[in-house]
């Protein structure tokens, strides 16, 4: 973009388009709120209806929890593709990620969202409630990443995606128990669901995997893609690739587990991967007869008033720079003197057509 233009972020109704000079956009701000970066929580095992500034407290002051937990509001936007809401109740405006979103879910809508032992941590944008337990992706170096998850004992459905561009790889999958050491995946505790008709119908050892072979910098959406080979693996091992560069392993199966209790997963990778284990703990849920008016937005100037929480806010300001950041429109936006880093989270449009 070569020239500066008039933009406004407008936190109304998420269908508004862009009209001739004024951008309205999608934005809950953050003003003044940091979060810490401390261990995670232990898990509460015990259901726990909170308001949303509780709901946010317990990630400010651990940096993320394993717990259960209900809270209720009103929508005031939705990034869908994203799996995105912005929620308000008396206490608070956050910004909820959610593993997944239904399309009946709209801006004005009184809904409530459920969660039983689910992993809630700080994101970028607000509070993710992530449906992956470790999330390693993009193409870097030989990286170690950790999650944490409460899981049943019993089988449970784990799944590990992972992909490499070019020259060296690693995959690489450990964990520890409930009071125990870290210890690499094995084999015995994996195991598979026979296809449909298959003679014995019980569970066998080993993994189903897919292979796949293409050029990607971040894993795709292998539901879309026609693997090159598929089998029975009896780990999470490279030697199932169909070639060692541009190419890309999925497995899917049930690991065993012993008691019930928090794990934590360690996942190393050379390019990117995402671990999925256990079943959906989180529900978010329209109350019937609700849908009301979205909520107003505040001034700018309102929100300086109370630095120590986030707001849902509408301002005017001179765009001074915009570009592409992670897929975001990224934006710095002046008002009144101010210089203001603006996320546009469903930035695509304007991004394909500035």
């Amino acid at each position: 973009m070569t020239e500066q233009r008039l933009g406004k972020m407008l936190m109304a109704s998420p269908k508004k388009t862009l009209v001739q000079n004024l951008w309205k956009m999608w934005l809950c701000c953050s003003v003044a709120v940091l979060f810490a970066t401390t261990g995670l929580a232990q898990a509460s095992l015990s259901s726990n209806v909170m308001s949303l500034v509780e709901l946010q407290s317990a990630v400010t002051a651990h940096g993320g929890a394993i717990r259960s937990f209900q809270v209720a509001g009103v929508v005031c936007a939705v990034a869908r593709e994203r799996r995105m809401l912005v929620l308000q109740d008396k206490t608070a405006t956050v910004l909820l990620e959610l593993p997944a979103l239904e399309d009946a879910i709209n801006a004005g809508d009184q809904v409530t969202v459920k969660g039983t032992n689910c992993s809630i941590a700080r994101g970028r944008f607000g509070i993710q409630i992530p449906q992956a337990v470790v999330n390693n992706d993009r193409r870097h170096s030989a990286l170690l990443k950790a999650g944490s998850i409460f899981l049943e004992a019993g089988l449970q459905p784990i799944c590990l995606e992972w992909f490499n561009g070019g020259s060296d790889s690693a995959l690489s999958l450990e964990y520890a128990g409930p009071g125990g050491l870290r210890q690499k995946v094995s084999g015995d505790l994996l195991c598979r669901k026979p296809k449909p008709g298959a003679v014995p119908d019980e569970f066998q050892s080993g993994l189903d995997f897919a292979a796949y072979n293409g050029d990607w910098s971040l894993l795709p959406d292998f539901a879309g893609l026609t693997p090159v080979a598929t089998g029975v693996a009896t780990n999470f091992s490279l030697a199932y690739r169909a070639r060692t560069e541009q190419t890309a392993l999925v497995f899917n199966g049930f690991i065993k587990i012993r008691d019930a209790g928090v794990y934590t997963f360690y996942l190393t990778s050379d390019d990117g991967s995402r671990l999925e284990v256990g079943r959906p703990t989180i529900s978010c849920t329209v109350e019937p007869g609700t849908t009301r008016a979205v909520p107003a937005p505040e001034t700018f100037d309102e929100a300086l008033t109370d630095r120590s929480r986030n707001h849902w806010i509408q301002l005017e300001g001179e765009v001074a720079f915009a570009g592409e950041g992670q897929g975001n429109l990224e934006m710095d936006l002046v008002e009144r003197g101010n210089h203001l880093p603006v996320t546009v989270l469903d930035g695509a449009a304007l991004l394909a057509t500035n």
